[in-house]
């Protein structure tokens, strides 16, 4: 999984010091929900900049980095490399579904 970021915030310090994550987001009104754990990096490397802006995301970086890849040095990807994650139906009252990975 991959997000943008900035270089120096919260979330990118918070994954050099501790790389094992957890994330967590509500997908429906219902209450269904998404749970991921799994190790992130931070990539701030021209070429990975290049190879995810276009195409990627559903939604144009530019709008965030008008710079670009190659003129946006406080722009990041982070990462996500799952290890577990669940699936939760309608605040867990409608069961759970659990990944894991081998």
């Amino acid at each position: 999984m991959w997000a943008l970021i900035f270089v120096n915030s919260v979330k990118a310090r918070n994954v050099a010091a501790h790389p094992e994550i957890a994330m967590h987001w509500q997908v429906t009104e219902q209450g269904d929900g998404v749970e991921v754990w799994g190790t992130a990096t931070v990539h701030t490397d021209v070429e990975t900049k290049r190879r995810l802006w276009d195409g990627v995301f559903d939604y144009n970086l530019n709008d965030f980095a008008p710079g670009g890849p190659d003129g946006s040095p406080e722009v990041a990807f982070m990462s996500v490399v799952p290890s577990r994650a669940v699936i939760v139906l309608a605040y867990g009252m409608k069961g759970l579904r659990r990944w894991t990975a081998d």
